[in-house]
């Protein structure tokens, strides 16, 4: 019997999806959650 594998994948950099403008949004949410 095969066991299952889980995979988790982190796509900082924009390789698969472009991500960039949500990484930001939540970067300059975080800053003013500190009043920064």
């Amino acid at each position: 019997m095969m066991q299952k594998t889980g995979i988790v994948v982190f796509d900082i950099d924009g390789t698969l999806t472009d991500s960039v403008g949500p990484h930001q949004e939540a970067f300059l949410e975080a800053m003013e959650s500190f009043d920064f």
